[in-house]
């Protein structure tokens, strides 16, 4: 549901990325089922990139909250990678504030990210 989430909570923030967002979800009916990198991509970083110039630039700070209460370990490392992959996009800087406990799997995550800005 982090994806998902976050997808929402673009859409409900900034209106320009609604249309986006929801035309990726019905392109790809199956969204829910498909995996996080795939989820991220068509929700996240496909609309941020689509917004045209007329917007200008922008710059998001996203508050991911608790990592360490994620479920799966393995979801930790990808919620990780998938963050450090917005530093792809050219016309939106989306900055995260991440906030966790030390715990192993979030630790072993950052040391995965190549040049993680941490």
């Amino acid at each position: 549901m982090f994806v998902t989430s976050v997808a929402k909570q673009l859409a409900t923030s900034f209106p320009a990325l609604r249309q986006h967002i929801c035309d990726a979800i019905m392109t790809n009916t199956d969204i829910s089922s498909q995996t996080l990198h795939d989820q991220w991509k068509q929700l996240v970083l496909g609309p941020l990139s689509k917004l045209d110039s007329s917007y200008g630039y922008f710059s998001y700070v996203l508050v991911v909250d608790a990592l360490d209460e994620c479920d799966d370990p393995n979801n930790i490392r990808i919620i990780l990678q998938l963050l450090a992959e917005a530093r792809l996009l050219q016309k939106v800087r989306l900055r995260v504030f991440l906030t966790s406990r030390p715990e192993i799997p979030v630790r072993h995550g950052f040391t995965q990210i190549p040049d993680a800005e941490r």
